[in-house]
């Protein structure tokens, strides 16, 4: 779940510019770039209270165990900022990740950012959605 300082409104009118930019700083074409749900929130940390916005849940589809493992090695929340800011977007943080299983019969392999905390193993049929 990333963080971003805007009302949902506000990102769900730019929701294309933000799955471009994510798609980019992930390295995949903006199809597989998949906005699961965004909420309005406080949005607190264990040490100090962020500004009130957006928590959003992303997923980023993987054509391959290449692929994914290539994102959770070079995808972080620098990388994503980056692509947010040349688009006079908001800069995000990472909240929480968290891994799902994949329907079996999908062809492509759900991934996503392993690298933003550095944790998460993205194996065939599991996806982690932010």
């Amino acid at each position: 779940m990333l963080a971003f300082p805007i009302a949902p409104a506000e990102f769900l009118a730019q929701s294309a510019n933000y799955t471009n930019a994510i798609a980019a700083a992930a390295g995949v074409a903006q199809d597989k770039v998949t906005i699961i749900s965004v909420v309005d929130r406080d949005v607190r940390s264990r040490r100090r209270l962020l500004a009130a916005g957006s928590a959003v849940d992303i997923e980023i589809g993987a054509d391959s165990q290449a692929s994914a493992d290539r994102m959770k090695q070079e995808l972080t929340v620098a990388k994503l900022n980056a692509e947010l800011s040349k688009r006079g977007l908001a800069n995000c943080e990472l909240l929480t990740a968290r891994i799902v299983k994949a329907p079996s019969s999908s062809s492509a392999i759900p991934a996503i950012v392993g690298s933003i905390v550095g944790v998460l193993f993205l194996g065939l049929g599991t996806a982690a959605i932010l």
